[in-house]
């Protein structure tokens, strides 16, 4: 007599595990926007106003209702489902994405020297992206994420200033990283036994997931960085940190700056070849020394 497969023969599926993730994805989405919808129904204003509307003379009260939606997006999007999936799958979810094993500070800081390093070369291939054509519904899509972006970059206070951070830096770095370097590349890998092929797939998802057109390579880059730095380390924690100084850092220079927002839109560093290849050449570097590290380690 033919059993049926059982519910654990189909829970131990990599496969299996990576469709119910995507499906935690698309209901963490709707869970979003009907409490961001909930929300603005109870304070009597309209949610495709809100975000359509928003601009750099926007008040403070839309600009922070708008990093508000932001966030429970991320959390409703990426976080909550990460977490849920850890939960189901393993248990005890700390362990699934290694928050156990914090990494030594000459770790993190070398993989914060990573990233920054890939920067100029970010900034190449941001060149050369922008010189690709786009058909209209993408570039109607880029300048709406455009104008939400300048919106939440407006910061009259230092207040302001710390809850772009939060919105912009913080949690996008724990939530992504959770979700598309704990869950969707560790899936990945387990699912195809080659962790290089998962970095890429992952980066190619979680660029394309941005919607942002012209940032697509740089994007790319950097969701690579990112999955290596994870793979090298074997903790969350030095992706995290890399990941919200790097978009901190750029907030913060943006607050500090006495440019107004306008002339640092249209300014466009002109970065040498050479300083791209020199800090390219850094960047790899920084990469042998982690992962000469992570093979002294797993040995």
């Amino acid at each position: 007599m033919n059993q049926q497969p059982s519910v654990k023969a189909f829970s131990s599926s990599w496969s299996f595990q990576l469709m119910a993730v995507f499906a935690l994805i698309f209901i963490g989405i709707l869970l979003g926007s009907l409490l961001t919808v909930a929300i603005t129904k109870a304070l009597g204003v309209d949610y495709a106003t809100i975000v359509q509307a928003v601009r750099i003379d926007n008040s403070l009260f839309v600009r922070n209702l708008v990093r508000t939606f932001t966030i429970i997006n991320q959390v409703a999007m990426f976080g909550a489902p990460a977490l849920l999936f850890a939960v189901l799958i393993a248990g005890k979810w700390w362990q699934f994405f290694q928050f156990h094993q914090f990494p030594k500070f000459y770790t993190l800081g070398l993989g914060v020297l990573f990233l920054l390093s890939i920067f100029p070369l970010a900034q190449a291939l941001l060149h050369f992206n922008k010189q690709l054509p786009l058909p209209d519904w993408a570039v109607s899509m880029e300048s709406n994420l455009t104008d939400l972006i300048k919106g939440l970059l407006v910061m009259d206070t230092p207040i302001e200033f710390l809850f772009s951070v939060l919105t912009i830096a913080l949690i996008p770095a724990i939530c992504e990283e959770m979700m598309f370097r704990g869950v969707i590349q560790q899936q990945l890998g387990k699912l195809t036994a080659r962790p290089v092929l998962a970095i890429w797939i992952t980066a190619v998802i979680f660029s394309s997931v941005h919607g942002q057109f012209e940032g697509f390579l740089p994007r790319l880059l950097l969701g690579a960085s990112l999955g290596y730095l994870y793979y090298w380390s074997g903790t969350l924690w030095v992706s995290i940190i890399a990941h919200a100084f790097n978009n901190g850092m750029q907030i913060a220079v943006l607050y500090f700056s006495t440019a107004e927002m306008q002339q640092v839109e249209n300014l466009e560093p002109q970065i040498p070849f050479a300083l791209v290849l020199l800090c390219t050449i850094f960047a790899l570097s920084i990469g042998y020394l982690l992962n000469k590290q992570s093979f002294v380690n797993k040995s």
